[in-house]
């Protein structure tokens, strides 16, 4: 199984999402994780519970300057699209990382119910409601819609 996990950013938010994957590594020893991740994060993941195999650098800075707006696209959408994903998560909620689920083409893109940005879970398959209110909690159920309880990890 080859999992794309997207949470570009932050430093806290993606501290936060590592119970949640220390849990999928449990659960999915073989699997494969690629993360999508903005540059001033990238050594971060090199603490992740669930080895990350391939870091994808979502150059925000770049995509936001019209100048290098369409080359840093076409440079982030192929190295998303080097790789098949069986499963992608969007834990950021945002335009931005739904789009990289999509670009994915991943047979499974699975992101929150109500994301913080609404118009985000356009590009999911997989719609999942959470009722926890702290982070780490909404990432489990998010997790948790896509591959099963966790409760025996817990």
């Amino acid at each position: 199984m080859r999992i794309l996990c997207v949470k570009p950013s932050s430093f806290g938010d993606i501290l936060h999402l590592f119970p949640t994957l220390a849990l999928l590594s449990a659960k999915y020893p073989e699997a494969i994780l690629d993360f999508v991740v903005n540059p001033e994060f990238v050594q971060l993941l090199d603490y992740s519970p669930f080895p990350v195999t391939r870091k994808i650098v979502f150059e925000r800075r770049k995509l936001a300057n019209p100048q290098s707006f369409l080359p840093e696209l076409y440079s982030l959408c192929g190295e998303i699209r080097k790789e098949r994903y069986d499963f992608a998560v969007d834990f950021q909620g945002l335009m931005r990382s739904g789009f990289c689920l999509f670009v994915s083409r991943a047979k499974i893109k699975g992101g929150f119910a109500n994301p913080r940005e609404k118009l985000a879970k356009l590009f999911y398959n997989r719609r999942i409601a959470t009722r926890a209110l702290h982070a780490v909690e909404r990432y489990h159920e998010l997790a948790e819609g896509r591959f099963g309880p966790f409760k025996d990890e817990l």
